[in-house]
């Protein structure tokens, strides 16, 4: 005989619905205590999986970024080397023109020492060829002065010949 024919035959029909009752209440709050735990669960495992796609997005973001990363690391590098070629080319050209700028550098300063040497020269010419035009001058002003003058003084004088004429 199983237990429950025991207690069924112990106790009568009304004690039998109040064991029903009795053996139903648990029986319900585990089973609402069940629905709630795989609901929590339910929940805990889809903001789980939110997190999850957080993660992945964040992920992934930082994936884009250092492609970014990646391909600006190679522009610069590229960059790089191009400036580093422009810089080996010019100094190859100041290498091959070098040679040239000192050879100009010296003619010039030997150009500038002959010129300065002939204006050393050409000054004392310039101030002798001064000092001569300034004499000439001053007497061609001393010739024209001079003319004023006597041209003034003959006209003063036949005024006053005319005069003692009458």
């Amino acid at each position: 005989m199983s237990l429950a024919t025991k207690i069924f035959k112990l106790a009568g029909k009304e004690d039998f619905t109040k064991i029903q009752i009795i053996v139903m209440i648990p029986l319900m709050l585990t089973a609402f205590g069940l629905e709630y735990y795989k609901k929590h669960e339910a929940e805990k495992l889809r903001e789980q999986n939110l997190v999850y796609e957080k993660q992945l997005e964040v992920l992934d973001d930082v994936q884009s970024s250092i492609n970014n990363l990646k391909l600006f690391v190679a522009k610069q590098k590229i960059q790089l080397q191009d400036q580093q070629a422009v810089v080996e080319k010019l100094k190859s050209e100041q290498s091959i023109l070098k040679p040239v700028v000192e050879a100009d550098k010296e003619v010039i300063e030997a150009l500038f020492k002959l010129q300065a040497q002939q204006n050393s020269a050409n000054v004392w010419v310039d101030r002798i060829f001064g000092f001569l035009l300034g004499i000439a001058g001053s007497l061609i002003a001393s010739i024209i002065f001079s003319a004023v003058r006597r041209g003034r003084h003959n006209k003063q004088i036949q005024p006053t010949a005319d005069a003692s004429a009458d």
